[in-house]
């Protein structure tokens, strides 16, 4: 890509006026294990309730399976554990604090698969959420990135950081990039916005909903296939991507 750091330039934006993903989590005095509710663009899933820690585990890594996302949280974030005793795997639930168990409950007003991030910006939320509820020390702006990367990659889903950053840290346009050496740690800053732009943005910015699926593992898998194989193709279009970021970020600031 010769000089052209790696760059992505995201937006974030309310629809229809709110926020399109919201999540709650609270304790539970009377009954144990951990209860779901998931409401999916308008589509109200059956409550799941995991009343095993290896319920959890088994989940964790079936990403067409309900729930799983959430279980991959738990793993990641040490809300279920596991440990070897006498050679054999233990595991357990893992949340200090009153209560007997948790219940979870997430909205989505965005399609699953709609290439929007949702399912990164979920993970971010969801897991604020669960170290706010029991006490835990708030993640910093770098690990809640670092954490949603781990989430995904035990979830299989593929994914990267571009769509926690997008969507979990702060609002408005932001630009990340990824240093070439050293720890690959992703850095991002703010973009300003210049002249009317954000005005004209919410009179003419319509989502719209094509109906067609597009999972990240999907797409992620033939992706990295041609970079290994250093396609001439795949480099291009990567480093076009990359100049557009930049040059982007430029128009943005000028009010473009």
């Amino acid at each position: 890509m010769g000089s052209v750091l790696p760059a992505v330039i995201s937006l974030s934006i309310l629809v229809n006026g709110k926020r399109p993903i919201r999540c709650r989590c609270s304790r539970l005095e009377t009954h144990q294990g951990i209860f779901y509710s998931e409401n999916s663009h308008e589509k109200q899933q059956p409550i799941l309730h995991f009343s095993k820690a290896e319920e959890i585990f088994r989940n964790c890594c079936l990403p067409s399976e309900q729930g799983s996302l959430l279980c991959s949280i738990l793993v990641v974030s040490g809300f279920v554990k596991e440990k070897l005793c006498g050679g054999e795997r233990h595991r357990f639930f893992n949340f200090a604090g009153p209560g007997r168990g948790l219940f979870i409950e997430t909205e989505s007003d965005l399609p699953h698969g709609s290439g929007l991030g949702s399912s990164s910006i979920l993970a971010g939320a969801l897991l604020s959420s669960l170290y706010k509820l029991v006490g835990y020390p708030q993640l910093t702006e770098d690990q809640l990135i670092r954490q949603v990367l781990r989430i995904e990659q035990l979830h299989t889903s593929g994914g990267g950081w571009q769509d926690q950053l997008g969507g979990c840290i702060v609002g408005g346009a932001k630009i990340g990039w990824i240093e070439p050496l050293g720890s690959r740690k992703c850095f991002w800053r703010s973009v300003q916005l210049g002249g009317e732009l954000i005005n004209q943005f919410s009179k003419r910015l319509v989502l719209l909903y094509t109906g067609k699926t597009r999972l990240a593992k999907t797409l992620l898998r033939q992706v990295l296939l041609s970079w290994a194989r250093q396609e001439p193709q795949i480099l291009s279009t990567v480093e076009g991507l990359a100049n557009g970021a930049w040059k982007a970020e430029k128009m943005l600031k000028e009010g473009n």
